[in-house]
């Protein structure tokens, strides 16, 4: 077996996109399934387009949520080109989740019985790359002197299984809940929306990967935002929720709420 071949090739996309590198707004945001490509050597993973459309491969309508928001704030934004079905970016390596084998009831044939070395290049050329991003990013905001707000953009499928969700937005969050509470706050007030406090999903420690290692572990305030997929599909959609949801962020941002002074790292 050759394992001298790189994963990603030519016409390959690089493992993630930077917009806004060098603004100095003091927002991060990172999408950890705004993607969807899959490296050729890996044939589509042995699925059909309609599968890789679907919601088991990608965020549906985060990137563009990210997109619109970092035009809004001139904002650094890193963005995850790959499909969680290669692997995921918001999970911990040793996590057998990190490469499923199925997804929602879809058996994903090419991560089936991987060997150590084709699991090493996906962790290699995709996973760390973009995760490096991140972590140089917060570092240069930390050495010119700003403390940077961590936003996670996400969104979720309408119905799993046979659970509809009905929250059009979610706030998921654990152990540092400063950005959390206050946005949350923002949103109920939005009387024509149900909004999810850590439902469907919660910030889960040893599970989620990004917000945990990059923000919480280094004492930074950070936020976990997850939108319905259908009030994405349009573009009309996503710049709706994009423009309302940036009202709180701008808050954020504007009151700092105790952010210019961060306490030590939260676990």
């Amino acid at each position: 077996m050759n394992h001298s071949f790189s994963l990603l090739g030519d016409g390959d996309l690089s493992a993630y996109r930077c917009l806004n590198e060098n603004s100095t707004c003091p927002l991060l945001i990172v999408v950890d399934h705004g993607g969807r490509a899959i490296p050729k050597r890996l044939h589509n993973l042995g699925l059909d387009r309609e599968t890789l459309d679907s919601h088991i491969a990608w965020d549906i309508g985060a990137a563009k949520v990210a997109e619109f928001l970092a035009d809004h704030f001139n904002a650094c934004t890193i963005q995850a080109n790959y499909s969680r079905l290669v692997i995921d970016c918001n999970r911990y390596i040793t996590d057998s989740a990190s490469i499923v084998e199925s997804s929602d009831g879809v058996v994903v044939p090419a991560n089936r019985k991987l060997n150590h070395f084709e699991v090493e290049r996906r962790i290699k050329e995709i996973y760390r790359p973009y995760h490096l991003a991140i972590e140089h990013r917060i570092n240069r905001f930390l050495s010119s002197g700003q403390v940077p707000l961590i936003l996670s953009v996400h969104s979720m499928t309408p119905r799993l299984g046979d659970a509809c969700r009905q929250e059009s937005i979610a706030i998921c969050w654990g152990g540092d809940g400063r950005a959390a509470k206050r946005s949350l706050s923002q949103l109920n007030e939005w009387s024509d929306i149900i909004v999810g406090d850590n439902t469907p999903y919660a910030e889960v420690f040893g599970e989620d990967y990004t917000i945990p290692e990059h923000a919480i572990s280094r004492g930074l305030p950070s936020l976990m935002v997850e939108f319905r997929q259908d009030l994405l599909r349009e573009e009309r959609g996503t710049n709706h929720w994009a423009k309302r949801f940036a009202e709180v962020v701008e808050d954020l941002l504007q009151q700092r709420y105790g952010f210019l002074h961060c306490p030590g790292p939260i676990r």
